[in-house]
């Protein structure tokens, strides 16, 4: 050693381990490694978006544990090298809670320990946010993107995979984005939730104008449940002309049948000018 390794090559991603001679993928761990404990499932949210949290103590190895695996009515699902959790999300994941999840330790020589069922805990209630449903397609997640022109019957409106991410086009400069909207010169437009089953809904957030839009007009919004209107008591809110200004809202305990129609409506304002309002509405669903 005194004139140290000479290595003719060595290509990218290469380790070289010293001194470690059961280092991973050895082949000299013929133990398999404990499994984890306490594994249990729950509803839960993460950036506005619903699925099942899997959770666990972690297993044990005589040597070396590499990460967890995670399956699904018995297909593997996914990987956890870092920490004890995994985030079910996409998809339907919300409805799969009654599905059977399991999950199992996996050392440095690729040895699986049993697997351990998860067991069902106490989690969110069903949760619906613009910030986490937001898609291209009209009812998507329960929510329809609609406008109203010159106080007419709500319409749908077209999607458009501009800008960054896309957004629902209507007349004029109507439009709606994952977290803002812009309502026309004569058009209204309508975030619309469409509620999935019967119970009692509570809504809340806040909104503001966008900071892009601090022109000195304030906007105009208002919340119906089908055709009547839930907030303000009446006539339509101010939302204030400085994105500094928020302009909050809560209501709890609205009593909701399966195909209602929740809007989160903001109002014409007659210009032909880009004007946009951030609106990001919370809907938890109790049955």
């Amino acid at each position: 050693m005194a004139k140290g390794i000479s290595l003719p090559a060595i290509e990218a991603g290469e380790l070289i381990f010293l001194n470690l001679p059961s280092h991973p993928g050895s082949g000299e761990d013929k133990q398999p490694p404990e499994p984890p404990s306490n594994v249990t499932k729950r509803l839960g949210t993460n950036q506005g978006v619903q699925g099942i949290e899997i959770s666990w103590l972690p297993g044990r190895d005589n040597n070396w544990i590499s990460f967890y695996e995670v399956l699904r009515d018995g297909k593997l699902i996914g990987k956890s090298a870092i920490g004890t959790f995994f985030f079910d999300y996409k998809g339907e994941a919300r409805k799969r809670l009654d599905s059977r999840y399991e999950v199992r330790t996996v050392d440095g020589d690729g040895n699986r320990s049993t697997l351990v069922a998860a067991r069902a805990a106490t989690g969110d209630p069903e949760t619906h946010r613009a910030l986490g449903e937001f898609s291209g397609t009209q009812g998507g997640g329960q929510w329809r993107y609609e406008e109203s022109v010159e106080d007419g019957e709500f319409r749908e409106m077209r999607w458009d995979s501009g800008g960054y991410e896309g957004r629902w086009l209507g007349s004029g400069f109507a439009k709606i984005g994952r977290i803002w909207m812009q309502a026309g010169a004569s058009s209204d437009v309508s975030r619309t939730f469409v509620v999935p089953a019967k119970g009692w809904l509570s809504i809340s957030g806040e909104i503001r104008k966008d900071p892009s839009a601090e022109n000195g007009r304030p906007a105009a919004a208002r919340i119906l449940h089908n055709s009547r209107q839930i907030w303000p008591a009446s006539g339509w809110a101010e939302v204030a002309p400085h994105y500094e200004q928020k302009l909050p809202y809560r209501i709890d305990k609205l009593p909701a049948a399966a195909g209602d129609t929740i809007r989160f409506v903001l109002k014409h304002n007659g210009l032909n000018a880009a004007d946009p309002v951030v609106w990001d509405p919370v809907i938890a669903v109790v049955p």
